[in-house]
């Protein structure tokens, strides 16, 4: 039984890791071929920094008076409503 939870705990943990993160590059190289192909002269306009602060922008919620992208939406009175609601929310949203 140790040898099985250490394999499981060792190489192939690393295995898993390494097909996680070479999906991750795969599926981004891909998207960034598609885009290239469909609509090439888009490309040149997109800067990493404004790509970073649009993503944090969207992904960390703010308060409708700090500016936050969707200022419609309430912010919680309480931190453990947000704290539950938020995963779920997002996670919902995605799908």
């Amino acid at each position: 039984m140790n040898t099985l939870y250490n394999f499981a705990t060792g190489p192939l943990a690393w295995l898993a890791f390494v097909v996680c993160i070479g999906g991750i590059i795969w599926r981004l190289w891909s998207y960034a071929l598609l885009a290239r192909m469909r609509d090439g002269s888009a490309l040149a306009y997109i800067r990493p920094k404004y790509s970073l602060i649009s993503f944090f922008r969207w992904t960390v919620p703010t308060p409708p008076a700090a500016g936050g992208p969707i200022p419609a939406l309430p912010w919680p009175a309480s931190s453990c409503i947000w704290v539950c609601s938020f995963p779920y929310c997002s996670i919902r949203a995605t799908t």
